[in-house]
């Protein structure tokens, strides 16, 4: 079916053109028959269910337009913030230009939620727990919108995000009953049992378009079964060849990955734990000369410097990347549009990729363990098999449709014939499964408080009967009865404060239950912040960031943090170094630490190390070092916790309305909050907040005298070029500009009183311009300012000897060096230029000057040090 075909179905000619410019141009089968039988365009709700490359996603962004079409908003739901911002930078590319309002909410992408309630879009991108949060009080999104599509539905069998998808179709359910859903769900999952739960009729592809190989390598031959018609086959791969191998991998694994690269394949290899992915993509970058990945490269060059990115450059160097949950959106974009373009040709990678992320590759190689998310007392996950769905999930990434290749590969390993055997019943003969609900009594608090915020239900028995029709009772086929968990959950609540009855039988939330929904925060979270503020133990935001260590969402979300073999002992002495000895004046810290050989209280002072070296300012890569963990995951844990602190904050306002001593606190754990989001010290936080660039930018911008925004429309933009990358200096360039005209006079701005060597204070005097050094102010000439500024960006950077054209370009760097070597001297300060001989200088700072007077150029320190 031709894609011009869909005009007769009311999809504008201007949108079919769009699809067409990205390579759109027939449909495939599942598309075509959820139009022609399933009637998707006319409005009508489906349940998609296909294998990888199927097109199934491809038929919720047709739903979604033909309701975008008609002027009615569209809701596309999906389980993973990577998925929801490749989604959004794809409907904004296609659609943007058409004049479609695109949004996109998630806990790090707020920007949007004030047009998002005010309805001011046509197509919404979000995950399924943040739109739950949008409409935890206020039911007006889901009203206004004409269809829902609920992406990788399967996932309602998971512990964590099956019960916000329960809430969600509940709401639906109870709201906008008559909308369109396009339910989607994935390869290995059965829509058998969700069809009978909503009563929608189930479209189900068993087919691929581009067919798939799914396999066990054993003895150097992978032996396979078709996807489409089943038949088996062998492929023959090693022969009798023997390598000598020592590496993360088994000999088979590294011999066949280095077999397909030669090839040119695209590789993707699916580990089970982050370090791993990372690991073995080192590995193999140092084992196979690939060529490099220079489009990734040179986007590299801008990211700011860490170990992480260090590393990522070195696998990319040689055409290998990594890819998990601990890269920060930069990383993830540059990896993911680097796979895309083909010059990186093997990705390591965990099942951040398997979930719907669009990056399939001709082959797959799965490690057929997991590990379980669910950490026991000693903070250690469980390494537990592979189920069939989530195998046949990251199998569905190979086969690449519109390229050209026949088949795709997904490889298990056998070591010997009895595990060859296990792996091919298990997984290749694995029949499609009805997902399951993993809906319990733990749940029960959590989900009434939900259905009580929304209005669902009002009673006990109101929410009785809410939760009776969840999928997790109709899964339990009435087997078990819910009329106590749900009284039990109630009692809970009331005694929480969380609800109160208004009258018998009808019950409203209050303001703290109302937060907990609204936050996406647990019943039971909000009741321990509200007993600590209750028993008055806790006085001080960083007490209350220590508090945080112990909550459900930092347990549940948080990283691990080693403490490197140290004792609480040592730990606490750093920590009392960076919070001006809060042990000593917290009877709440000292108290939560007594047992300091409580392997407990050692992770708790590790993960407090990391926040306050995080707040102070650290060079990331430092902190990367000392805590062993990766950029990316440093600033996912301070979102985490920047999160947490937020909603403390709120509780304390909710209960201390009428005092200022909590508004006051409450006050500090926002500004401890923001700190933590941005990872900069107080003095840093407003140049964070107005610019929004990485931390370590942030740090160039404050050591070289910058201090608020003002401060740039009196700076050398040739300075800036030296110390950033071009693309974070359009980005400030674009704040600027809506920042506004006002600016603060000369005599505003005030030189933060931390200690700094050499401060460039933006004041200006006679078209001079001030630098202070040792507290001397000295007024310069703008070229010679620009001069001294670079030259301090130098000593700062870790690489002091700057060349003359790096200072400006021409002949007559050494005249205005000699000029400003002489009215230095003059104004006292002791600071020296020194030359090597090889056209580079440096600044020696006032430890390094005797007070001898420094000559010309031709007084040089070795001539090796400036190359």
């Amino acid at each position: 079916m031709k894609i011009e075909a869909l005009e007769r179905f009311g999809i504008p000619g201007q949108v079919i053109k769009r699809w067409s410019a990205d390579g759109i141009r027939f449909l495939l089968p599942l598309q075509a028959e959820s139009v022609n039988r399933y009637a998707l365009l006319d409005g009508e709700s489906l349940i998609i269910c296909g294998p990888g490359t199927s097109g199934k996603t491809f038929c919720g962004e047709m739903a979604a337009l033909h309701q975008a079409s008609s002027r009615r908003k569209a809701v596309f739901l999906v389980p993973l913030k990577a998925i929801a911002e490749e989604k959004y930078r794809l409907f904004v590319k296609r659609y943007s230009p058409l004049g479609l309002k695109i949004r996109l909410s998630t806990r790090d992408h707020p920007e949007h939620d004030r047009e998002i309630f005010r309805a001011d879009y046509d197509i919404l991108t979000t995950i399924y727990e943040k739109f739950n949060s949008l409409t935890a009080a206020d039911v007006s999104i889901i009203k206004s919108a004409g269809c829902f599509v609920l992406d990788e539905f399967q996932l309602i069998s998971d512990p964590g995000r099956g019960p916000e998808i329960e809430i969600l179709m509940a709401k639906i359910r109870a709201f906008n009953p008559d909308s369109q859903l396009a339910i989607l769900m994935g390869g290995g999952s059965s829509p058998e049992k969700i069809s009978r739960w909503l009563g929608l009729p189930a479209l189900e592809e068993t087919r691929r378009p581009v067919d798939l190989r799914l396999g066990v390598l054993h003895r150097g031959t992978f032996h396979f079964r078709a996807f489409n018609d089943l038949t088996e086959g062998d492929e023959r791969w090693l022969e009798e060849r023997k390598i000598d191998y020592d590496g993360p991998l088994d000999d088979q694994s590294a011999a066949a990955i280095e077999i397909l690269a030669g090839r040119k394949e695209q590789i993707i290899i699916f580990t089970s734990a982050r370090k791993k992915a990372t690991r073995l993509a080192s590995h193999l970058a140092e084992r196979l000369d690939l060529p490099a990945a220079q489009e990734s490269l040179k986007v590299m060059s801008d990211l700011a410097p860490s170990v992480q990115n260090e590393l990522l450059a070195k696998c990319l160097r040689h055409g290998i990347a990594f890819h998990h949950a601990e890269l920060d959106s930069d990383q993830r974009e540059l990896v993911e549009d680097g796979f895309r373009r083909g010059e990186i040709r093997i990705l390591s990678s965990t099942s951040t990729l398997a979930w719907g992320v669009n990056l399939p590759a001709k082959n797959v190689f799965v490690e057929t363990m997991r590990y379980d998310g669910v950490r026991s007392s000693n903070c250690r996950e469980t390494l537990v098999p592979l189920s069939a769905t989530d195998f046949q999930q990251a199998a569905g990434r190979a086969g690449r449709l519109g390229v050209g290749d026949k088949f795709g590969r997904a490889v298990m390993i056998a070591a010997t014939p009895y595990e060859q055997e296990i792996l091919w019943n298990q997984y290749v003969y694995a029949q499609n499964e009805d997902p399951e609900s993993n809906l319990g009594k733990r749940q029960i608090p959590d989900l009434a408080m939900r259905l009580i915020a929304c209005g669902i239900a009002l009673s006990p028995d109101e929410i009785v009967r809410a939760v009776g029709s969840l999928f997790g009772a109709f899964s339990l086929n009435g087997k078990r009865d819910i009329s106590d968990p749900v009284e039990s959950a109630v009692s809970y609540l009331e005694k929480g404060g969380l609800i109160h009855f208004e009258k018998p039988g009808n019950i409203v939330p209050t303001s703290l239950g109302t937060i907990a929904c609204v936050t996406g925060f647990s019943v039971q979270s909000i009741a321990r912040i509200n007993e600590a503020l209750d028993r008055g133990e806790i006085k001080e935001p960083l007490e209350w960031l220590y508090f945080a260590f112990g909550l459900r969402e930092w347990l549940e979300a948080g990283g691990f943090y080693r403490s490197g073999g140290a004792l609480a002992s040592a730990l606490l002495q750093r920590i009392d170094e960076l919070s001006d000895g809060l042990s000593d004046r917290s009877e709440y810290i000292s108290s939560a630490v007594r047992f300091e050989k409580d392997p407990s209280v050692v992770r708790s002072l590790s993960v407090f190390l990391f926040a306050l070296e995080w707040i102070a300012g650290r060079p990331t890569r430092e902190i990367e070092i000392a805590f062993d963990r990766g950029g990316g995951g440093l600033k996912r844990d301070a979102q985490t916790l920047s999160w947490i602190l937020t909603v403390i904050e709120k509780v304390l306002r909710c209960e201390g309305s009428a005092s200022d001593s909590y508004n006051i606190i409450a006050d500090d754990i926002n500004q401890l909050a923001a700190r933590m989001r941005y990872g900069v010290t107080d003095a840093m936080l407003p140049l964070a907040k107005a610019l929004d660039i990485d931390r370590e930018f942030i740090r160039r911008l404050y050591n070289m005298g910058i201090r608020a925004v003002d401060d740039f429309y009196d700076i050398d933009y040739s300075v800036l070029k030296e110390m950033l990358p071009p693309n974070v200096i359009e980005k400030i360039q674009n704040r600027l500009k809506n920042y506004g005209q006002k600016r603060l006079s000369p005599a505003e701005i005030t030189p933060s009183p931390e200690k700094s060597e050499i401060v460039f204070s933006g004041k200006s005097k006679k078209l001079l311009r001030e630098a202070i050094i040792e507290g001397k102010s000295i007024f310069l000439q703008p070229k010679l300012h620009s001069y001294l500024q670079k030259l301090w960006w130098g000593n700062l950077s870790g690489n002091p000897w700057i060349h003359k054209e790096s200072l400006e370009a021409g002949i007559n760097q050494p005249k205005y060096i000699s000029k400003l070597r002489r009215i230095l001297k003059e104004g006292g300060a002791k600071v020296a230029i020194i030359s090597n001989g090889r056209g580079y200088y440096r600044l020696l700072l006032p430890e390094s000057v005797d007070g001898a007077d420094v000559a010309g150029d031709d007084e040089h320190v070795g001539v090796d040090q400036g190359r």
